[in-house]
């Protein structure tokens, strides 16, 4: 039987259709993958051409995922009619988007995704949220200082503290997904954490005591209302 031989990209694409619906549908842990490569009608080898593990594949997944939000992104910090505040505003309620968006899939991958063995792929794929958002922070910090909304000197190094900071509040709130109990008590004690890193964003950029708001707690509130 003839091979299809396809283009690199349209292949490798194929592969994270196939693996992102089986995902949304059966679940990560439930989806092997044999059944991501019976899926797409390709031979072993070529998934592992391209993927090392199933792990592999999500790390991509995730990427390209997060490439689609910055290409929103990236004309939004460009705006000059926006300042400072309301781009850091949009920057973080465009993320909080898909993610309520994708809420199925990443619920779903908690549990694994903060698993011992994942450690090593968190570490990853914060590292790669640094690399790909630091340029765009830096061009809002730089803005803010213009604008006399920062005082802080290095826009290129703060952007990875602040990214760094904000990482935090998704593990806690992941974290609280995880304990299984959503209460006023549990929703309050994150909303000391979200005040203390905020503030704690305002320090590190120079900016007056509430200045940068980058959790919306309505959010979440929506996010437990809506069914976990």
């Amino acid at each position: 039987m003839t091979r299809t031989v396809k283009d690199p990209d349209v292949r490798s694409n194929e592969i994270l259709d196939a693996a992102q619906r089986l995902f949304f549908i059966q679940g990560y842990e439930h989806t092997s993958v044999q059944q991501i490569i019976d899926e797409v009608d390709i031979a072993k080898g070529t998934f592992y051409h391209y993927y090392r593990s199933k792990i592999d594949l999500l790390d991509a997944l995730f990427q390209r995922m997060f490439e689609g939000t910055l290409q929103v992104l990236t004309p939004m910090v460009a705006d000059a009619s926006l300042s400072s505040l309301e781009k850091f505003d949009r920057f973080f309620a465009q993320i909080g988007t898909w993610k309520f968006e994708n809420k199925a899939f990443l619920t779903d991958l908690l549990e694994t995704y903060y698993g011992d063995e994942n450690a090593l792929f968190r570490e990853k794929l914060n590292k790669t949220s640094i690399r790909m958002t630091a340029p765009l922070f830096a061009q809002i910090i730089r803005q803010g200082i213009q604008e006399g909304i920062f005082a802080a000197n290095d826009p290129e190094v703060l952007a990875e503290i602040v990214i760094g900071i904000w990482q935090q509040l998704p593990d806690a709130f992941a974290h609280l997904v995880l304990d299984g109990v959503v209460d006023e008590d549990a929703l309050a004690s994150l909303q000391e954490k979200v005040d203390a890193y905020q503030a704690a964003t305002d320090r590190v950029l120079g900016a007056q005591p509430g200045t940068v708001q980058f959790f919306d707690m309505q959010a979440v509130r929506a996010w437990f209302q809506s069914g976990v």
